[in-house]
């Protein structure tokens, strides 16, 4: 029975309360019936409007900033407030279900620009994914790696004595990263005349430079075939391929293999200034925008300093963004003939905004197609697995299983990519 009263007593209150609101509201306007009613509407939608944003409409920093004040004073542990903001920020870019729009913290974007610069801190390898690790793909010229003895087909099964099996590539080389000067220690299985092997390595980390550009002079059937191998689309991209085809002409090349497999990309400007080393002020890429026109990027005829030779561009499932762009505008242009494997299908451009604590946010800003406007891009499913997109070689061919990184003998794509330009090369072949 009390209890019923103090509700009724409660109830009284907030009736007198809210009959006052509304007098005091509307008190200018007894006197005009017709302002009254209209008056009384208008605040009838301001206390709907009010009483909708309180529960949906509360603006993103408030929320944040009170989810923040409630940690701070109620968490049984201190407050890391940069970490969790961090943290905050990559789970909202993950709500856009885009990859890659992403956050870097300043550390990671410290060192995304050394890379594009073409130099990080690190062992000196390349890798590739393993369920029990990482496997090297190659030691990198002038590297710790290298110095050491680490082969290509190494088995890195331990960072600093914690098994790295299981775990996803890219937390496998933040773990063998760190800073100039420092050690660490790989674990590596090796297989010698049969028999695994089990060896550690300690070595330094050093300022790697990354080859960017690789070439050499191939002779055979097809003659004197330049053979050209772009790792990054980084700032020395463009500058290193100039010089390297300018070498391979004084010394008589009369075909061309241009390797973009496993190559990731970069960034957009060197992958037009790349391509206008072979197309005459012709159309690269069409960049699509949000709520803009469709945009047809050139290259610079300025590039262009001589007709290429018949040529051959190899791409793999790991050639991505960049690499595409080239290739695909080089398919679409017919200068040249795509050998290897459907490529990655990354058809989205990156913009980088650097934030003012030195962090930075990549956003995906465009769309991109062919010359052509064949539209490359893929997804990538929940479980990991890639599907649709990708751009599609003129010849598939799978690489062999027993290739070795370097040796050409067992490179079945290299061996098609001469036997087509040997053809080319021929009287009415």
């Amino acid at each position: 029975m009390k209890r019923t009263r103090r509700v009724a007593r409660g109830a009284g209150v907030l009736v007198a309360a809210a009959l006052a609101f509304v007098l005091g509201y509307a008190w200018p306007s007894l006197s005009d019936p017709d302002r009254f009613v209209s008056d009384f509407s208008q605040m009838a939608d301001r206390i709907v409007a009010r009483s909708s944003r309180s529960a949906t409409g509360i603006p993103v920093v408030e929320t944040y900033s009170d989810t923040l004040h409630e940690l701070r004073k109620s968490h049984y542990q201190p407050v890391n407030e940069m970490q969790i903001t961090y943290s905050a920020i990559s789970g909202m870019l993950s709500g856009l279900g885009d990859p890659y729009t992403r956050f870097m913290t300043p550390e990671a974007w410290s060192a995304m620009e050394k890379e594009t610069a073409g130099e990080y801190v690190g062992v000196g390898a390349t890798l590739d994914p393993s369920p029990l690790g990482a496997i090297v793909k190659r030691p990198l010229p002038n590297s710790p790696c290298m110095a050491a003895g680490i082969k290509a087909g190494d088995l890195i099964i331990a960072v600093d004595n914690k098994p790295v099996a299981g775990m996803d590539i890219e937390d496998i080389v933040r773990m063998i990263r760190g800073e100039e000067g420092t050690a660490v220690t790989l674990t590596i299985e090796r297989k010698t005349n049969g028999a695994l092997e089990t060896k550690d390595f300690k070595l330094v980390r050093a300022r790697v430079d990354l080859p960017t550009v690789e070439y050499r002079m191939l002779t055979g059937a097809a003659g004197r075939v330049g053979y050209i191998s772009l790792s990054h689309f980084n700032e020395k991209a463009s500058d290193a391929l100039a010089a390297a085809l300018t070498d391979l002409r004084s010394k008589g090349m009369n075909a061309l293999v241009l390797d973009l497999r496993d190559d990731p990309g970069g960034l957009l400007t060197q992958a037009v200034a790349v391509a206008g080393q072979f197309l005459n002020g012709k159309s690269v890429v069409i960049v699509k925008e949000r709520d803009k026109p469709e945009k047809t990027i050139y290259t610079d005829p300025g590039m262009y300093k001589a007709a290429p030779p018949p040529m051959v561009v190899l791409v793999n499932k790991n050639s991505a963004s960049a690499s595409e762009i080239v290739a695909g505008a080089l398919k679409d242009h017919r200068v040249a003939t795509i050998i290897g494997e459907k490529t990655f299908g990354k058809g989205l451009v990156q913009t980088l905004i650097d934030m003012r604590n030195g962090s930075a946010v990549a956003i995906t800003t465009a769309r991109y197609y062919t010359p052509n406007h064949t539209d490359i891009n893929g997804k990538t499913l929940p479980s990991g697995e890639r599907v649709g997109g990708g751009l599609v070689p003129d010849i598939e061919v799978a690489q062999s299983k027993d290739y070795v990184f370097g040796e050409d003998a067992t490179d079945a794509q290299l061996q098609k990519a001469l036997e087509v330009l040997a053809k080319q090369g021929r009287p009415g072949g």
